[in-house]
């Protein structure tokens, strides 16, 4: 099986993609939530069981990628599209089966 070759303009990408996920993650510098009178509450993750979901659809998503790259761009595109999709509502799904009774209003 051939693997999908990276660029080291698109690694760099990737790192710096990570590196500002944990930046919010993380609330390194609460400026970015916001400021001048408004600002999104930070709520840390009290329980990593929630990221289950969301692990499960990128090793899929990453799977259909590298399925689909050798395929025609339409193809991939659309996986994109709906891998996209699918990783927002896999972050949703502990709330939505507990009926978001968990979610804290500010």
């Amino acid at each position: 099986m051939s693997s999908i070759p990276i660029s080291r303009r698109t690694l760099g990408v990737v790192v710096l993609s990570l590196i500002w996920a944990l930046v919010l993650a993380l609330n390194v510098w609460p400026m970015l939530r916001g400021d001048f009178g408004w600002r999104w509450p930070f709520v840390p993750l009290d329980d990593l069981k929630r990221l289950l979901p969301l692990l499960l659809v990128i090793a899929v998503y990453l799977t259909g990628v590298k399925l689909f790259f050798k395929r025609r761009a339409g193809f991939l595109l659309a996986w994109t599209m709906i891998g996209t999709v699918l990783m927002t509502m896999a972050l949703w799904l502990p709330d939505m089966i507990s009926g978001f009774s968990s979610i804290q209003s500010p």
